[in-house]
């Protein structure tokens, strides 16, 4: 499976190059202007059987025009003080006159863990956002220690060693945008990961809906099925802010949606994990 993500980003990005080029010859007549449109901001709330998580992000265009930037994107996931990630990201957008939005990005993340340890990660990752389809592609390659023991006294005394572990993996997320009621958006996906020393393999798919409240209030809810942990069913509120709103009002241009968020870190965002890569604890 882990193949199939690397596969499916490869051919992402291949796909996407054509397109950017095209938007590039498009906009070579038109002035490129330092912080060219309003970033966007967003937070938001979910809870899993009463444990609350917590998120924020936003998306700076750096250089470039409305419809085609270059972007830095900061982001913070909390589940408490001691699981916790914070990513810094940058990355492409351009809009083009008959494909929709493409994107391509890179993400450099911080997990810290209940056990006070850290994993990096680094996250390259392609998009293309639709009138009516969303197609996003991330894979997540560790960049420190895959493994860390954590011997206690009771482990050292049976025998035991304790560990936390990681590994690379990837997701995907296909979304659609039927137009009816207050536009809200459905989408499915999966993800993957192989942690280092462990016979486990973090895997899951899910299904999520983004359902517009007010122009900047969206309601979340979310269903996932992991091998490990099982059904994880999530609900919460999100609040959009600056160049974003929820779309409730949108009129289907395309441009609206220029620095809409990122979508990635599945296993998180839906999953039971508490980091934005899992991070398993194993006795062996």
């Amino acid at each position: 499976m882990r193949t199939v993500f690397i596969k499916s980003t490869l051919i992402g990005v291949c796909l996407s190059l054509p397109h950017f080029a095209l938007a590039d010859q498009a906009a070579n007549t038109a002035k490129h202007t330092l912080f060219p449109t309003t970033p966007g901001f967003t937070a938001e709330a979910m809870s899993d059987n009463g444990n609350m998580e917590y998120e924020a992000d936003a998306m700076i265009p750096i250089v470039g025009q409305r419809t085609q930037f270059f972007h830095l994107t900061p982001q913070v996931f909390l589940q408490n003080k001691s699981n916790y990630t914070a990513s810094i990201g940058a990355g492409i957008r351009s809009l083009t006159e008959s494909s929709g939005i493409f994107g391509a990005y890179l993400f450099g993340d911080y997990n810290h863990s209940h056990n006070g340890n850290s994993f990096l990660f680094v996250n390259p990752g392609v998009e293309r956002l639709g009138k009516l389809v969303d197609l996003v592609v991330n894979l997540y390659v560790p960049v420190s220690a895959q493994r860390i023991d954590i011997n206690s006294g009771v482990t050292q005394i049976n025998g035991y060693n304790k560990f936390e572990s990681v590994g690379p993996g990837g997701d995907l997320q296909i979304g659609v945008h039927p137009h009816i009621f207050t536009n809200p958006k459905i989408h499915v996906g999966g993800y993957y990961f192989s942690p280092k020393d462990t016979n486990q393999r973090v895997q899951g798919v899910f299904t999520r809906f983004e359902i517009p409240i007010t122009n900047q209030f969206t309601l979340l809810v979310s269903d996932a099925y992991d091998k490990v942990k099982r059904n994880v069913f999530k609900f919460g509120l999100s609040v959009s802010l600056g160049g974003r709103t929820s779309g409730k009002y949108s009129s289907g241009d395309l441009a609206e949606r220029m620095v809409e968020p990122i979508n990635r870190n599945f296993a998180t965002v839906v999953g039971p994990y508490h980091t934005a890569e899992p991070i398993i604890d194993t006795v062996h």
